[in-house]
């Protein structure tokens, strides 16, 4: 494994994911700059994320083959941990986020996992 790859991949992970840390818990604005609603942005950022991750293992680990369930459990602890902790900041702790939170990374996986399979299929491998 190139180690500029996985130097590049952890760091785009580490700065995504603080990103998210910090948005989440900024003080409510009833401003917001975009015009979605939170369970749409919750479910697009952690798309985002189980994508992150799941590339991450996808070329560090190319054998490895629970990633999709490695990245959904991180991202279900990581959005429980990011719910509970929104109070400390004058923020809800809603379950109908974490909900979306889980659907967003399930979508991710979802689509990182077709991707990978796609690419093992065109490479004549039937796994990793």
């Amino acid at each position: 494994m190139n180690k500029g790859l996985r130097m590049a991949s952890l760091a785009a992970i580490g700065l995504y994911w603080l990103m998210l840390c910090v948005l989440t818990h900024l003080p409510v604005s009833p401003r917001k700059p975009w015009h979605m609603g939170d369970s749409t942005a919750h479910f697009l950022a952690f798309i985002g994320l189980s994508a992150l991750l799941y590339l991450h293992l996808w070329v560090t680990r190319p054998g490895f083959r629970w990633n999709a369930t490695v990245v959904l459990a991180l991202a279900m602890l990581y959005a429980l941990v990011d719910e509970r902790t929104q109070p400390l900041v004058g923020r809800t702790c809603d379950i109908m986020d974490w909900m979306a939170d889980v659907a967003g990374a399930a979508a991710g996986v979802t689509a990182m996992g077709v991707i990978h399979w796609g690419v093992s299929l065109r490479r004549g491998k039937t796994g990793g």
